[in-house]
């Protein structure tokens, strides 16, 4: 049996079928065998949570009305690779961290300069400016955590910005062709786009040749 297989009978089961699922998966057809691989194991082995990659494939496929990660965006960066392939996040519990840094501005440094981010400050006078020169309480400092955790992710959330890794896909002819689940990276995106364009190509051109005619790493 295919790991495509195996993954339409994951998806038949109840327990995966997202709870504003409307529609039938006919796209299941057009997931590369890469895909299906990662989205299987990846579940059985507790390292994928199936379900929320299952929800942005709908969303994609116009199955869901929404979701609240960022919307979906295609690389446009003249010089990579992977101009004209799409991304689309998905969020795990791993991306707390990563979201909530984003929120405040914690992930925005350059060398030994950070940008200042308002919204942190302000949080920050806000809940300490009662207890200038004195010893903070556990009750303070476990408020002020509290809201820089939840409270951004929360924000975040709700404002549908949540980030996590990426699914990489490919409209042709009005329909899209999902590839791969890859980390999402900022540091050196050129290079990093090389690669994982060098590695759809590789594991995928046999599947689905036409997404990479006329197509070469630059």
């Amino acid at each position: 049996m295919t790991y495509r297989k195996e993954l339409k009978n994951l998806l038949s089961t109840e327990a995966l079928g997202p709870p504003c699922f409307n529609g039938e998966r006919k796209y299941l057809e057009r997931i590369s065998q890469y895909l299906c691989e990662q989205l299987f194991l990846g579940y059985n082995q507790r390292r994928l949570h199936l379900h929320r990659v299952i929800c942005e494939l709908d969303y994609l496929e116009g199955l869901i009305l929404r979701t609240s990660t960022v919307k979906p965006k295609m690389f446009k960066n003249p010089s990579s690779p992977l101009l004209g392939f799409w991304k689309k996040h998905f969020f795990q519990p791993e991306n707390i961290l990563g979201n909530m840094s984003a929120h405040w501005g914690l992930d925005y440094y350059k060398g030994d300069h950070c940008k200042e981010n308002r919204k942190l400050n302000d949080l920050v006078e806000r809940e300490l400016e009662s207890s200038y020169g004195e010893d903070l309480s556990q009750e303070k400092i476990g408020k002020l955590a509290y809201k820089m955790v939840l409270g951004g992710f929360n924000s975040r959330q709700e404002k549908k910005k949540l980030t996590g890794d990426w699914i990489v896909y490919k409209p042709d002819n009005g329909m899209n062709y999902y590839l791969g689940l890859f980390p999402h990276k900022k540091q050196d995106e050129n290079h990093y786009d090389q690669q994982v364009y060098e590695f759809v190509e590789k594991i995928c051109k046999n599947e689905y040749p036409f997404l990479f005619s006329g197509r070469h790493p630059s």
